[in-house]
């Protein structure tokens, strides 16, 4: 009661609670709600890990989640597409070394790439 009297949201109760809980199993591993307590808390540390991935990204509605989506799916097709070039710059260099100074070429371009 004395929390309440403080200002505290219920969200931040809430998160008191679970806290409060992480210590009692801790220090009660073997009781029989333990272990129910212990899947709420990995709950509740997969909840938090989104909720820092929202916060870190400034995403707050869905569009702006679909927009992150969509612009990382982009990213991956652009670095795709310059991998298969580097692959075949990196083929046809490769079968055009005749002689041993090509290969010393072709060796400072791979270190370079």
């Amino acid at each position: 009661m004395a929390i309440h009297k403080r200002g505290i949201t219920d969200f931040q109760m809430k998160y008191y609670r679970r806290i409060y809980q992480a210590r009692m199993v801790e220090q009660r591993r073997f009781d029989k709600h333990s272990a129910y307590l212990a899947k709420e808390l990995e709950r509740m540390n997969q909840l938090q890990e989104q909720y820092l991935f929202l916060v870190d990204n400034n995403i707050k509605t869905v569009e702006g989640l679909v927009t992150y989506q969509v612009l990382g799916e982009r990213d991956v097709e652009k670095i795709s597409e310059r991998q298969q070039d580097l692959y075949q710059q990196n083929r046809a260099r490769k079968r055009a070394c005749k002689t041993e100074e090509d290969i010393r070429d072709y060796q400072i371009w791979h270190m370079g790439a």
